[in-house]
């Protein structure tokens, strides 16, 4: 799996819609199992997950799927259900029951397209002018193993363990 995100939107969502589908197998295999699932907060399907969310790299951003659920709270869940689709995808796999809980979380950020694109897209929600979507960059999108924050990291004060700026 490739963790390369570039500026083009539709090649992104093709790389992810493709990764997708590798992991489909799996998820599959996972719903089966357990009989249940984790992903359906933003109520669409895994491949409108990957063009809804692929959609705010670009300069127009979709507009939200669902008029009762504002563009900020479709965007959230979106990337939640994205990233419970890749957790239960691999904790399917063999060998991976007995993985820790910190491995799955770095596999997903360094190496999946999926990681990639959403780190990709807290600069891309930090940068706009929406503050729904800046709060989403600030404190929901990126878990703080991959800010490097402490806490919240509102303080602007970085983990000595991922990071040298410190106030």
């Amino acid at each position: 799996m490739a963790a390369e995100v570039n500026n083009d939107t539709a090649a992104s969502a093709q790389a992810l819609l493709h990764e997708i589908g590798q992991m489909r197998p799996w998820y599959d295999l996972a719903l089966a199992e357990r009989g249940r699932t984790t992903v359906g907060a933003s109520a669409l399907d895994i491949e409108e997950i990957a063009q809804f969310v692929t959609g705010f790299l670009g300069e127009d951003w979709p507009d939200a799927p669902y008029e009762d659920m504002p563009r900020g709270e479709s965007f959230k869940h979106a990337c939640q259900d994205l990233q419970a689709y890749y957790q239960e995808a691999v904790a399917a796999q063999p060998g991976q029951a007995t993985a820790r809980s910190g491995e799955i979380v770095d596999w997903f950020w360094d190496k999946t397209t999926a990681g990639a694109i959403l780190k990709r897209l807290e600069s891309v929600c930090a940068a706009s002018d929406d503050t729904v979507m800046q709060h989403m960059a600030a404190y929901m999108l990126l878990p703080r193993s991959q800010t490097g924050s402490v806490g919240g990291g509102s303080d602007g004060r970085m983990n000595p363990e991922f990071g040298t700026h410190q106030s």
